[in-house]
């Protein structure tokens, strides 16, 4: 159980659409020592769209909870860490072939660093975050205007922007339909959607099965296709003019940031020490575990730390970190795979561009 955390327990319909009938595709399990809990999941597959969704899932309330507060790492693997300018300006390459410029809102901007490289770009930017902090750091830094809440809380006006991108939103989303809604309203005619999210046909999913480092029930609450991001935004009213999956290097230093190699063998090994100690609640190792960590503060999450903490999750550590290739040997191997592994749809980021029709 996740203690006095709620949770939605009734089997949900897809929030792609709409549809009841779905089959459990894989088991998650969250551990944590630090407040005795052992909290299952399913990964359902819909039998309509091809949509995979977590269930249970938190309320929307426990969800804002997390967000606002401290549990919640914002920095955006690729985007905003050390490093990440030319991930970001290759964005910027991808969005103008599309849209030559205009007003872009950024969903989920976190601090912050994509919107100012954009702004870079002569484009009119406009930011939406939902952890105060992450928002606060955004106006802060780089004086940018940025709405602390959820989209529709936002209330922008419709027809505002001509580029509205999602990069590594969409999967956070509790209500799908309701959000791309919105995101249709506020575009003009023509607008573009671009959106980034883990891919579910990742060959990196198909070796770690249920350790694969995107799974986090907590807060990524769907799992795209090529097939399945396409048909949901056509339902919503775009029409998809790209949609390609890209690598995150197994030898890259980006590949450790979103929890590969090292990371996920230390991962491995405090899921078996926790499981261990968690049958015995009341030991004395266990106790004192649970005396010795209080709440994890915002700022050290956003570094990637708070799992440090005797904590066993099934993905792993999100920190940012650069996209440089790390040995010789890992820098050809990735010449040669990444390619390989485009081809056939099997990278780890699925990147999707919409227009509305």
């Amino acid at each position: 159980m996740l203690g006095a955390v709620a949770l939605e327990e009734a089997l949900p319909v897809c929030a792609g659409c709409g549809g009841a009938e779905a089959e459990v595709v894989e088991h998650l399990h969250e551990l944590s020592l630090r407040k005795g809990t052992w909290q299952r999941w399913q990964v359902l597959r819909c039998h309509g769209c091809d949509l995979r969704y977590v269930h249970p899932r938190l309320h929307p309330e426990a969800l804002e909870a997390i967000y606002a507060g401290g549990e919640y790492g914002f920095e955006r693997p690729g985007l905003d860490g050390p490093g990440a300018e030319r991930y970001r300006q290759r964005l910027l390459d991808e969005v103008a072939r599309f849209r030559a410029g205009g007003a872009l809102l950024d969903v989920g901007c976190a601090t912050g660093e994509f919107l100012a490289a954009a702004r870079l770009r002569g484009w009119e930017v406009q930011g939406v975050e939902l952890s105060p902090y992450a928002a606060a750091l955004a106006r802060q830094r780089h004086g940018l205007p940025v709405f602390a809440g959820t989209l529709r809380e936002a209330r922008f006006l419709a027809e505002r922007f001509d580029v509205v991108t999602l990069w590594d939103v969409i999967e956070h989303l509790p209500d799908l339909r309701a959000d791309l809604e919105e995101v249709r309203r506020l575009l003009r005619p023509g607008g573009l959607l671009g959106l980034e999210t883990p891919n579910w046909d990742s060959i990196y999913r198909r070796m770690l099965g249920r350790r694969w480092p995107a799974y986090q029930p907590r807060l990524h609450l769907y799992y795209f296709t090529r097939a399945s991001a396409a048909g949901l935004l056509a339902r919503a009213g775009f029409d998809v003019l790209s949609s390609r999956t890209e690598v995150v290097g197994f030898f890259s230093a980006q590949g450790r940031a979103r929890g590969l190699r090292p990371r996920l063998l230390r991962g491995v090994l405090r899921e078996v020490m926790v499981k261990s100690l968690l049958l015995w609640p009341d030991s004395l190792v266990t106790r004192a575990v649970r005396a010795g960590l209080g709440p994890p503060k915002v700022d050290a999450v956003s570094r990637g730390s708070f799992n440090a903490q005797c904590e066993g999750h099934p993905s792993g550590e999100d920190g940012g970190g650069p996209a440089q290739r790390c040995g010789s040997l890992g820098a050809i191997l990735d010449r040669w795979l990444d390619p390989f592994l485009e081809g056939r749809g099997m990278g780890e980021q699925l990147r999707v561009y919409g227009r509305k029709r």
